[in-house]
């Protein structure tokens, strides 16, 4: 109730005479107004007369005129600390500052032989319900006085300014946090659009619990998923969605909170590998994904509910097991426990295949492993002997050695490495492969292609491993093992062999490769890769762009179409983004030069772009118009694109 309605209620109690409420007639409020001496622009909420005694509320402060105290006493409702009846005197006692003031019940509308004793103890109770909310009380008046939220978007605007302004000036009076303005505070930025400032005022809510009511906070929780979902942060709507059921008693409430969850997680579900990195770097499987990383360290999904994307190692995902997504592979996930050493390998049988294509002769591989207790972890040996990896796997085509080195430093410490020597015979001038994942990230292999380029290098000497590969830190491995158990001891599991399955120790890898190129000077052969095969789902896709790309734009009903597709053909957004580049790359030719275009690629199925093939391509272009050095800017063009793969 706001403070008109428990006044209302007071004077509406039986047997009460000679009380007024709003609205009060103009008569008798110009005589209270010139007795109490008050402003006649402040509204009289309440008014109570008897005789020559008159007691008269207004928001801001109480006005009492009795012939016990022949003169006018006004205090302020936030100086009064308590209001009581005495039954001894059979009088109202008001106490304020250091003072006490006693307030006949004769102008509350009662006398000892027409007040039914209840209410005197019912008049108590609202007066010190005002007096005790007087600050939310006082807010929810002035709030009233700016009137309803208009309907026109400039008075609307102004409007919300207004109550922004309301509430700073209230927040600055009162001194003090008030969990009701904030969120007045959050409401107006959420309709003026402004979700992330509405969250920050939630936040301040939540994380520093001023509101002392508990069970308002399933309201706050789920005010702030719904701001979140506004800004696509799925996993923050879905973690303040699963709180607010945790804290929710409404069971009305819990059913339309548990749809909204249904709802995120199958849109997470869709749009998970398109999320930020660091919104779903660390993944969780468990039963337990009703609790909550409070720290948000990591992100807990239902076991049962794995978005079919993802892709794991062999035996994976498990429950109760924390996993890392890989930096370049938005869909690979890799256990916590081997992510270092896994990523050491990848970025090994990458650069493996790299040098290979540069026209390695001869290779020396030293791998070494171990520095750990668990001397049975360094039993294994995993070189392949042919060495090459990936889809354009190079055969092993000359000797091979193997030397196995085991050195035991300390007595609970074991190093062992492995040497792996190779010879090859290339014979393709240097390209990069296909599908290399780490190349643009490795500037050293990115000069050591040019330098190869260029034949400026005949040798190379390189060290892989853990401490230079994406790593994770120390400190956010300790803060990961931290949440980990948190959420575990929250959830009233045993966390000690779970801890051990994740965070255990496991060895550590380190590749050194010593490399002897060939001349470039004789490798003439010229690598031609396959075109490569579209799926089902990406022809779909680029069907669809071709279409919208007829009137040579993709306006913004036709993009969210699109986005749609996306989604529903379960493509990732890189995905996406590529095929379109790809396409309106062609698009930027004219339908001379797509002719030409599509000539040079019919020649290169046949294989290498001979000098009868450059022939054809030179008549043809000079059959369509196309200048000498227009047909050989987009033959460099085509070229690039083809070394590049």
């Amino acid at each position: 109730m706001d403070i008109k309605e428990i006044l209302r209620e007071i004077a509406e109690l039986e047997g009460a005479i000679d009380v007024y409420v709003d609205p009060i007639s103009e008569n008798l409020l110009i005589s209270a107004t010139n007795e109490h001496q008050i402003d006649e622009e402040i509204e009289v909420l309440f008014l109570g007369e008897h005789n020559s005694d008159s007691l008269l509320m207004t928001i801001h402060y109480i006005s009492i005129i009795s012939t016990d105290y022949n003169r006018i006493i006004k205090i302020y409702w936030s100086d009064v600390k308590r209001f009581y009846f005495d039954t001894k005197n059979y009088t109202f006692i008001l106490s304020f500052n250091d003072e006490e003031i006693e307030i006949p019940e004769r102008i509350f509308g009662y006398s000892r032989l027409n007040a039914p004793k209840e209410n005197r103890r019912i008049i108590e109770r609202y007066i010190n319900q005002i007096i005790e909310n007087y600050l939310e009380l006082k807010f929810t008046y002035f709030l009233q006085q700016l009137g309803e939220e208009p309907d026109l978007e400039e008075d609307k605007q102004l409007w919300l300014e207004n109550v922004l302004l309301l509430c700073d000036l209230f927040l600055k009076d009162a001194d003090t946090e008030n969990a009701y303005v904030r969120y007045i505070i959050s409401l107006v930025f959420i309709e003026k659009n402004q979700f992330k400032r509405a969250i920050k005022e939630l936040n301040i809510i939540i994380e520093n619990r001023i509101d002392n009511d508990e069970s308002n906070y399933h309201v706050y929780y789920h005010l702030k998923a719904q701001c979140l979902l506004e800004i696509d942060d799925i996993n923050g709507a879905i973690l303040n969605l699963k709180a607010a059921i945790n804290c929710c008693k409404e069971n009305s409430k819990i059913l339309e909170y548990t749809k909204k969850l249904e709802e995120s997680n199958k849109k997470l579900e869709k749009v998970f590998v398109d999320l930020p990195y660091n919104k779903r770097k660390l993944i969780l499987f468990s039963r337990h994904e009703e609790k909550i990383d409070i720290s948000q360290t990591f992100l807990v999904l239902n076991s049962n509910r794995i978005p079919h994307s993802l892709k794991f190692p062999v035996g994976h995902p498990k429950e109760d097991q924390l996993y890392v997504g890989h930096p370049c592979l938005n869909n690979q996930y890799i256990p916590f426990s081997e992510y270092d050493n896994f990523l050491v390998e990848h970025r090994f049988q990458e650069f493996n295949q790299l040098v290979q294509a540069l026209g390695a002769k001869s290779m020396k591989i030293k791998k070494e492993y171990g520095n750990q207790k668990d001397l049975n972890k360094n039993s294994k040996l995993d070189i392949d002997a042919s060495i090459g990896v990936g889809k354009s796997a190079i055969k092993n085509k000359g000797e091979l050695s193997l030397k196995k080195e085991i050195n035991h430093q300390r007595n609970d410490d074991l190093s062992e490495s492995r040497t792996l020597k190779q010879s090859f015979l290339p014979k393709k001038a240097p390209y990069i492969p296909e599908d290399l994942i780490w190349f643009d990230h490795e500037s050293s292999w990115q000069m050591l292609y040019k330098q190869r380029a260029n034949g400026d290098l005949l040798s190379h000497h390189e060290i892989i491993n853990s401490r230079n590969s994406f790593t994770i830190s120390d400190n956010e491995r300790t803060n990961v093992k931290a949440a980990f158990k948190t959420f575990f001891v929250d959830a009233g599991v045993g966390v000690d062999y779970l801890v051990e399955n994740s965070f255990g120790q496991s060895e550590s890898i380190k590749y050194e490769v010593e490399i002897e190129f060939e001349s470039v000077d004789n490798l003439k052969e010229i690598y031609n890769p396959k075109p490569k095969e579209l799926s089902k789902e990406e022809l779909h896709y680029l069907d669809e762009v071709k279409f919208m790309l007829e009137d040579g734009v993709i306006d913004q009903v036709e993009r969210n179409a699109l986005e749609r597709l996306r989604q529903k053909l379960g493509l990732s957004m890189n995905k996406a983004i590529e095929l379109e580049n790809n396409l309106i790359g062609n698009f930027n030719h004219d339908s001379s030069e797509l002719e030409y275009i599509k000539e040079y690629n019919e020649i290169l199925k046949d294989g290498e772009l001979s000098e009868n093939g450059l022939r054809i391509l030179n008549r043809l272009a000079s059959r369509l118009g196309i200048s000498n050095n227009r047909a050989q800017e987009i033959l460099e063009e085509l070229n690039s694109k083809r070394l590049k793969g």
